[in-house]
């Protein structure tokens, strides 16, 4: 067992590391390349931390032979991936860091860290101290009105609000799972979940981060009518849908009505996956990062914002299976120790992968993954 200093120290590196991440992906790297840089091997000397101390209780044979099995995976996903992405490599660093940590705690952990990154994110945009990059969203074709969409000081508005709808989650469940908060307490976690909101809305213009923080709490509100085993077949029934629903769009005639009809409803996403799966196609180790090579109205590029159209086309067949891989790990694990918030947590986070790409992107955020070796009893 881990003593509880060595618990605290673990989770004061991945808070620190967790803010590190988050700086380094803000407009500061644009202001000082270096300091990105530099915040990014920084946040990576945290993590390696983290996990020396995690490592050094490690005595059963399982865990170390499924570590082992997860780190052949990571490193033959990173080498042989056509972008050579680092992805897997951090979630297996984290996996092995948060590992046997309450996921109270690292939700905990979590909210403090991002709450801090985010919100002196925010100031210093607001203040002109670092870029506020600004996008436009057509509300009619007809009058050409269009809603201004604030990225805050992050390189997307999207990440902004993902970050925004990530501490929104962490709020609330920390305010479900602990009985003892003070009223003061609550009265700040309230406070900052509507902030979050408010934010969301009116800066960020984001309706992904909106719909996500909405079906929080609705399935907060009705889970307790559900069981973990049914939350968990709720749970793979919307995954298998919105795959196939994700590879019918990639494959259908791009001049049917349907196509049409569904490419305005999801906002011009569902042509987005038929280009790219038509030009590049689905190969086992991805294609490259082809979506900087294409125009759009905010940087210069046709984004991918289907986590799902994402993994098949520009990750591959290897990181796909990889990740659902574990996903499913986390998935069974929540079922078996009976925690519905994690499990509430993959199902917002897959209903956001149709439209929202930064759950298979952000890493240090990636809790359906991150989470599968930690202790999702309840402790408190």
């Amino acid at each position: 067992m881990q003593s509880e200093n060595k618990k605290r120290m673990i989770l004061f590196f991945y808070g620190l590391f967790l803010f590190c991440t988050v700086l380094s992906s803000s407009t500061i790297s644009l202001v000082s390349p270096s300091l990105g840089g530099g915040l990014k091997y920084l946040a990576l000397l945290f993590i390696i931390f983290g996990c020396f101390l995690s490592l050094t209780n490690i005595m059963n044979r399982m865990t170390i032979f499924f570590l082992l099995t997860l780190s052949s995976f990571a490193v033959v996903a990173s080498a042989f991936s056509v972008n050579h992405s680092h992805y897997f490599i951090y979630i297996l660093l984290l996996i092995v860091c948060l590992m046997n940590i309450n996921y109270l705690s690292i939700f905990k952990a979590c909210y403090v860290s991002l709450s801090i990154a985010t919100f002196c994110l925010i100031f210093l945009s607001k203040t002109s101290i670092i870029p506020n990059l600004i996008s436009y969203r057509i509300t009619s074709e007809v009058t050409s009105n269009s809603k201004i969409r604030e990225a805050l000081g992050f390189m997307h508005p999207n990440i902004a609000a993902f970050n925004l709808m990530v501490l929104f989650a962490m709020g609330i469940f920390i305010l479900s799972v602990k009985k003892d908060i003070s009223f003061k307490g609550k009265l700040f976690y309230i406070g900052n979940a509507l902030a979050c909101v408010l934010i969301s809305n009116f800066l960020t213009n984001s309706r992904t981060t909106i719909l996500g923080m909405v079906l929080t709490l609705l399935f907060l509100i009705f889970s307790k009518f559900f069981s973990e085993k049914k939350l968990g077949i709720l749970t793979v029934s919307i995954t298998v849908l919105l795959i196939l629903f994700t590879i019918l769009t990639m494959t259908m005639d791009s001049g049917s009505s349907l196509f049409n009809t569904l490419n305005t409803i999801f906002n011009g996403r569902i042509y987005s996956n038929n280009r790219f799966y038509l030009q590049y196609g689905i190969k086992f180790f991805g294609n490259l990062d082809v979506t900087r090579d294409n125009p759009t109205v905010f940087n210069n590029q046709l984004i991918l914002d289907n986590a799902f159209a994402r993994l098949f086309i520009i990750n591959g067949l290897l990181d796909t299976i990889f990740y659902f891989f574990i996903v499913s790990i986390c998935l069974i694990k929540s079922v078996i120790e009976r925690n519905k918030y994690v499990l509430i947590f993959i199902i917002i986070t897959l209903i956001s992968m149709f439209s929202e790409s930064q759950f298979i992107v952000n890493y240090a955020l990636s809790f359906s993954l991150i989470l599968c070796m930690a202790d999702l009893k309840d402790e408190f």
